[in-house]
């Protein structure tokens, strides 16, 4: 579902790596699976019972799988459907810097010049593995935030 979104924004010149909707989205998605797997694990597997250790173990092993599935989703279209995208990337990585150049360099006390010029040039270097990866975290850190949430809501109380 998440591949299926990036591909909608994508092709709709939405540029889905940087899009808050596409980002809240996953959000969702990520959150809905999660709660299927919990739920579909305790009622089906655990006779209806379910200990917050369950659904962290559920839920870990289910954000991880969709994260790691949609990073090589993703690792397939820099790197074979769309080779130039790192380029695409840099260029408006620094737009969006020099568009905030104002509020980055307001509490930049020595030479703002130098910070701006610095980070330009870092922007420069990232490589395709670190938007991999950069995508990979970002889904896991979303399902670290919903999975006790979601193991709370669905935990047994112990009689």
């Amino acid at each position: 579902m998440m591949v299926l979104a990036f591909t909608v924004f994508y092709f709709l010149d939405q540029q889905p790596w940087r899009n808050l909707i596409s980002f809240l989205l996953d959000g969702v998605i990520i959150g809905f699976f999660l709660v299927l797997a919990i739920r579909e694990f305790k009622v089906r597997f655990n006779s209806n019972e379910l200990r917050f250790y369950h659904g962290m173990t559920v839920g870990f092993l289910s954000f991880t799988l969709m994260a790691a599935l949609y990073a090589m989703a993703f690792a397939l279209f820099i790197y074979v459907l769309s080779p130039d995208f790192i380029d695409l990337y840099i260029e408006l990585a620094i737009e969006d810097l020099e568009s905030r150049k104002a509020i980055l360099t307001e509490n930049i006390d020595k030479d703002p010049e130098a910070f701006m010029t610095e980070q330009i040039s870092n922007v420069k270097s990232i490589t395709r593995s670190q938007i991999i990866l950069d995508v990979f975290l970002k889904r896991l850190f979303i399902g670290f935030f919903f999975t006790p949430v979601i193991s709370i809501v669905f935990r047994t109380n112990q009689s």
